[in-house]
This record gives C-alpha cells, sequence and structure tokens, in this order.
C-alpha cells in the first residue's frame, strides 16, 4: 500500500482539529478543496452538435476534477471562421489549460494559426478534441499540426470503434478499458505522427484496413499536449469512458498526474450526522477509508470504505452519529 492521505475529523471542532493537525508533526494531505483548474474551452464550427457537447465535457469534467470554466462558442456552422478571442496575442493568458474542440478547417490564414499555436509552444497546456485535429488543416503551415502531434484530413464513415488501450501504464491512461467500443465516431486517418508523440489508443479502419492511433501525448515547446481524434457524436462525448480519458488527459497536461501514486483527500464536509470524504482516484482501482479515535491508534475500515473507484474523483460517508473525535485516512490498494 502506499503512504495513507490522513484527515482529522472531530465533532463539532473540526476547524479547531484541523488547524492543530496542521501545526503538530503530522503530515496532512489534502484538507479542504483545493483551487480550481482555470480552463478555457474554445468551440463552434460545422458538423457537431457543440450547443450540447460543450455542456456535456464542461459539467462531465468538473464533476470528476476541480475545473471552472471560460466558455467561447463562435462561429455557428461555418468552417472558416476566425475565432475572436484568438487575434489577441495573449489570448490564452489566465487560463491553466485550455481545451480545443473547434471545426474550422477551412481557416488558411497562417499567421493567425501559428498565434494559437504559439501560446501552446510557449507553456499553456492543451487538450485536443475531435474536429480541432482537421481545423486548420488546409493551412500550408504545419505549426498547428507539430502542436497537435499528428497530421490528419479526412476520416472514415460514422460506426462503432473498438479503441485498444496502448499504454496500460501511462498516467493518461490508468483506469481505462484494454478495449472499449465507442459508442458512434468518425476514425480519423493519420497520415503523419510528429516526433515528440506517444500513442495511447488506437482503432481499426474498416475502410483503410490498418490502425489509426486516436489518443495520445505530445510536448510542443514547453507545453504538454493530450489529443484524441474521439468524439463526434453525444454518445461517446457523454460516456463516462471518454469522460473520464479527457479528464485524466487534461490533469496530465497540467502536470497533476506526474505521480501516478499519489492521490488527495479533496473535500471533507459534515452532513447530518456523517461526514463525507471526496479524494483523487483512478477508474478500477480500490481505496480503503479506514478511521481510528487516535492517529497512532487501532484503525478500522468503515461501514462501506471499501471503495472502487468508477471515475477520478470517489467519496466514502462516515457515520459520527455518537462520536467526539476520530481521524480517518483512505489508502490505495495497489491494482
Amino acid at each position: 500500500m502506499t503512504e495513507p492521505a490522513l484527515v482529522p475529523q472531530c465533532l463539532p471542532v473540526l476547524r479547531l482539529l484541523l488547524v492543530h493537525i496542521v501545526l503538530a508533526p503530522i503530515v496532512l494531505l489534502g484538507a479542504g478543496p483545493a483551487t480550481p483548474l482555470r480552463a478555457l474551452l474554445v468551440t463552434g464550427g460545422c458538423c457537431h452538435d457543440y450547443q450540447n457537447q460543450k455542456r456535456i465535457l464542461t459539467q462531465g469534467i468538473s464533476a470528476r476534477a476541480n475545473v471552472s470554466w471560460t466558455v467561447v462558442h463562435e462561429g455557428g456552422d461555418s468552417r472558416d471562421y476566425l475565432v475572436s478571442i484568438y487575434t489577441n496575442a495573449n489570448w490564452a493568458a489566465g487560463y491553466d489549460v485550455v481545451v480545443h474542440d473547434e471545426c474550422f478547417g477551412s481557416v488558411t490564414n497562417n499567421a493567425f494559426i501559428e498565434g494559437i499555436a504559439a501560446a501552446h509552444h510557449a507553456g499553456v497546456p492543451a487538450v485536443m478534441l475531435h474536429c480541432s485535429i482537421h481545423s486548420y488543416r488546409t493551412a500550408t503551415t504545419d505549426e498547428w499540426r507539430k502542436c497537435l502531434g499528428i497530421s490528419s484530413y479526412n476520416h472514415e464513415a460514422l460506426r462503432t470503434l473498438q479503441v485498444t488501450n496502448l499504454r496500460p501504464d501511462h498516467p493518461v491512461m490508468r483506469g481505462f478499458p484494454r478495449s472499449w467500443s465507442a459508442p458512434a465516431d468518425e476514425l480519423y486517418k493519420v497520415a503523419a505522427i510528429w516526433p515528440n508523440v506517444v500513442p495511447l489508443a488506437q482503432a481499426y479502419g474498416q475502410e483503410t484496413l490498418t490502425n489509426h492511433v486516436v489518443a495520445w501525448a505530445n510536448s510542443h515547446g514547453s507545453g504538454r499536449v493530450f489529443g484524441t481524434t474521439l468524439g463526434h457524436a453525444n454518445t461517446t462525448v457523454g460516456h463516462r469512458v471518454y469522460l473520464d480519458l479527457v479528464t485524466r488527459g487534461l490533469l496530465w497536461v497540467c502536470g497533476k498526474l506526474d505521480d501516478a501514486s499519489a492521490f488527495r483527500i479533496t473535500d471533507v464536509r459534515q452532513v447530518t450526522n456523517s461526514v463525507r470524504v471526496t479524494w483523487e482516484s483512478v477508474p478500477g482501482w480500490s481505496y480503503a477509508v479506514e478511521a481510528a479515535p487516535e492517529v497512532t491508534g487501532w484503525w478500522s475500515l468503515v461501514s462501506g470504505g471499501l471503495v472502487t473507484a468508477t471515475n477520478v474523483i470517489s467519496s466514502a460517508t462516515i457515520p459520527t452519529l455518537g462520536i467526539q473525535q476520530r481521524f480517518i485516512r483512505v489508502q490505495l490498494i495497489e491494482p
């Protein structure tokens, strides 16, 4: 087992004990909610239900990780629209990560496109979803393609795709199934993979009769990039596996998954006759929630305290009726 994350729980003086524990020679991990990551979602353009997908993505990711959102949705059904925020040279300032989910494949203004890529080359993390890979594809500059990490110009017909996990030990892919049926998606034909890319998942093309990378990690200058060509239909975008994947990709580009064995307790909340503890988790991994009257005392598993994670945030509710003080810890049971 890894070193447990400890949280003190005392009624009715929780705040006092938190302060006392922090000052005492005991390490307290993750007491209270962390500052949210500030994410910018850029979306819009042709061929997709972005009106609903922006809601599915932002709500789905925020249910799994501590992320606040600014959404720029412009361009209607256009293919050649120039998103207004990109006209500012410092367009990404103030954001911890940018999620690109736009579809403007006919934009050919090289200087405009290079200005988008430059922000990520300078270090702003990026998540590239579906048609962002086909955006700007008719331009002569390669800067967007370098930023993405792959070159793609067309796709196969919409169908169920069997997605294979190529790197189950990569932080992004921990908890992703070894094989997953994406409900309805377009397999993008990958024409080139750029040098810094680590392929994470692939699917077989029934038309091209070959495998194509569908998820990957990339480094572009000083910035990290996670990309996936998946995400055409709402049934895929709203699928638990897809939202887990994109969330972990977002956390990885922000450097939040660098120690794969580490996790934090992100929230401790008192409710009627109980305390709800929430922590970061890996889907498919198991965690033991234990309690003791003293930090050096006898630890025992709480009722319902063996939790197998179904997404990147897990929680347990611990009864407290008639209890004046006890300590709570969460331990990872190695998969």
